[in-house]
């Protein structure tokens, strides 16, 4: 990902830092720059499935990390998490650290 992100909460940052790359991108471009999983895909030159499987992966590192350094925060993460999902399995099914 060529853009440079700020977050305001440090945990998130340094979670995020700690993914590899492919996890990061994968992450930041679901999340917040509002890409699906097959547009992801087609940029990284990945199977539907593949980032899927990847961005589940991602996740689960990323609440592991969230939760050891702030519990608190990763129930946040969640929520947004949950929203962003359910928005995306509806488009799907129509169509530096």
């Amino acid at each position: 990902v060529d853009q440079e992100f700020r977050f305001r909460n440090e945990s998130l940052a340094k979670a995020l830092c700690a993914l590899d790359e492919v996890h990061r991108r994968i992450i930041l471009e679901y999340f917040f720059m509002d890409m699906t999983d097959r547009e992801i895909g087609e940029q990284m030159e990945l199977s539907l499935h593949a980032v899927t499987m990847q961005r589940k992966r991602s996740l689960k590192k990323l609440r592991r990390l969230l939760s050891e350094e702030d519990g608190g925060f990763n129930n946040q993460l969640t929520a947004v998490v949950t929203e962003r999902s359910d928005a995306d399995a509806q488009k799907d099914q129509k169509t530096k650290c």
